[in-house]
């Protein structure tokens, strides 16, 4: 096998098998006659080489754009004789490719005339690879401004990173095989941190800890570092590496989420003051106790608001003979339930006064709703075309006036509130609301009844919102319901037991079925004995 064009001999074999074992092909041109000439492991590479092999079989296994640009080279030559080097994709037999790199020399002959073309094709698919590896690892170790620095097994200074010398402002010559950790210095890196650090590497653990640090040149920093022992294949301790992150960005924005916590928690506290001194205004506008007990000696509330202020109110207002007496829930609960439920108190009482300045003596219940549902309509402008508010109340209103036998009686219209009657075990009778919402949605059929009824001595009349039978809990998460709510009430001797201690059957009931699912709405029942 001639070597270049070379004459054949036992030197040039040996060198052409060394050269072939090691992945290196040649081919040669002479440029008088084109006579081309290739190593058998280079043919070997070649797709469509003939018997007589040319340049063109090497050029057609080249990709199109590596064939231009090698076609290009090898024409420029001839002017400059330089030699060129090129890495190229090659086709192989079978639809595979090799990546070579290719050396390119012209051989000039006596008078400068450029005689042949000779290449060297080494395989470089393996250190291609190799390459992509470390230049992806250079790629990602350029993007990583994390320090690293290996230490010996006796906690020596081996190696660091530009980035450790960015971070610390120290080089790996200034430890001058001291202890890292006996070099630096800072607030941070008290006496008691340092042998917390150098125990955990002594244990061969694991560490890993923020330190406010002073550089070099006395900058105070925030770092992290975490720290592991190294160990080889055997089992043994050939050092340790230590990671240092730059976290004075994260430390600022600690600082900056401390300080909007405390402005938020400051705001916060003076949401919860003034939300507690409306609590104080809509605790005054409820009817007080003594008012109550005058009017309605035996009755028991259990009020129970999801938030600090309440969308459920109760409200009486006193007759000469009798009392106005309503349970109301409002849209929402909170602040928004709140106003609502201001708004709710204070138009009851322009509408029942304005019954009673028409002749009413007892006001009817059903032209109180009437007139409240237009009043809050009109508050509210929901009667405007494309009004999109759709907030209201529900009421179970009653009017009440004392029997001389004991007892009473009343009158009562509800708005999606009905009125339940308990005269003993078993013995519940409920007074049906009409489904519709004092404001909200305009409805044609919004028409209210007033119902009559009596309440003897003995018997209870029940008034709540849906606070309570909506509330979820017991076993299976469930709503309470007003299932459970009736069969509660029917249950032998409820309605036979004083105020105080249905109140408390009632706490007890709802509190044990609540458990530690959070309350959903403001809760309102109120029992009134004859």
């Amino acid at each position: 096998m001639a070597l270049f064009g070379g004459s054949k001999g036992p030197s040039t074999e040996l060198v052409a098998s060394i050269l072939e074992r090691a992945g290196v092909g040649w081919f040669s041109l002479k440029l008088e006659g084109q006579e081309f000439s290739l190593s058998d492991n280079l043919r070997a590479w070649l797709p469509t080489a003939t018997a007589t092999p040319t340049l063109a079989d090497y050029l057609n296994a080249l990709a199109e754009r590596d064939r231009a640009t090698l076609a290009a080279r090898l024409q420029a030559q001839s002017a400059t004789k330089e030699p060129f080097s090129v890495e190229h994709t090659l086709n192989t037999p079978g639809g595979g490719k090799r990546f070579v790199h290719l050396q390119v020399a012209l051989v000039v002959g006596p008078g400068g005339k450029p005689e042949r073309i000779n290449g060297l094709v080494t395989d470089i698919e393996f250190e291609r690879a190799e390459r992509m590896l470390l230049r992806h690892v250079r790629e990602a170790t350029d993007v990583i401004d994390s320090g690293i620095l290996l230490l010996g097994p006796h906690k020596q200074p081996l190696w660091s990173n530009p980035a450790f010398i960015t971070l610390t402002g120290y080089t790996l010559a200034e430890f001058s095989g001291m202890n890292p950790f006996e070099l630096l210095q800072g607030p941070g890196l008290t006496e008691a941190v340092r042998a917390d650090i150098l125990a955990s590497f002594d244990e061969g653990g694991v560490f890993s800890t923020e330190l406010e640090l002073l550089t070099k040149y006395g900058e105070a920093t925030w770092l992290q570092l975490d720290g592991a022992p190294q160990i080889d294949a055997a089992g043994e301790l050939v050092g340790y590496a230590v990671v240092v992150k730059d976290i004075n960005d994260l430390k600022a924005q600690q600082r900056e989420i401390l300080k909007q916590k405390a402005v938020i928690e400051e705001k916060n506290q003076d949401i919860l003051d003034s939300i507690t001194h409306a609590k104080r205004i809509q605790t005054a506008l409820l009817p007080p106790q003594q008012q109550l007990t005058r009017y309605l000696p035996n009755h028991f509330l259990f009020y129970q608001p999801k938030d600090i202020v309440s969308g459920d109110f109760y409200y009486t207002f006193p007759l000469p003979e009798g009392v106005v007496f309503a349970v109301v829930d409002c849209t929402g609960h909170g602040v928004p339930g709140a106003f609502m439920s201001a708004l709710g108190h204070t138009n009851l009482n322009e509408v029942i006064r304005e019954l009673i300045s028409e002749g009413q003596q007892y006001p009817d219940p059903a032209e109180i709703l009437t007139r409240l549902d237009q009043r809050i309509r009109f508050f509210l402008g929901q009667d405007e075309a494309g009004s999109d508010v759709r907030d209201g109340m529900d009421v179970c209103l009653l009017t009440l006036v004392p029997r001389p036998e004991g007892g009473y009686r009343f009158w009562y219209a509800g708005a999606n509130r009905p009125l339940w009657h308990c005269a003993g075990p078993g013995a519940l009778t409920e007074y049906e609301a009409v489904k519709h919402p004092i404001g909200g949605p305009s409805a044609s059929d919004k028409v209210f009844k007033t119902l009559a009824g009596e309440l003897a001595p003995g018997a209870w009349l029940y008034l709540f919102t849906d606070g309570y039978g909506d509330q979820f809990g017991g076993p299976q998460h469930r709503k309470f319901g007003s299932k459970r709510l009736r069969e509660l009430i029917e249950q032998e001797a409820m309605c036979k037991n004083p105020a105080a201690t249905q109140l408390e059957v009632f706490r007890t009931t709802y509190f044990d079925w609540q458990g530690t699912t959070p309350q959903i709405d403001d809760v309102l029942l109120v029992g009134l004995g004859g």
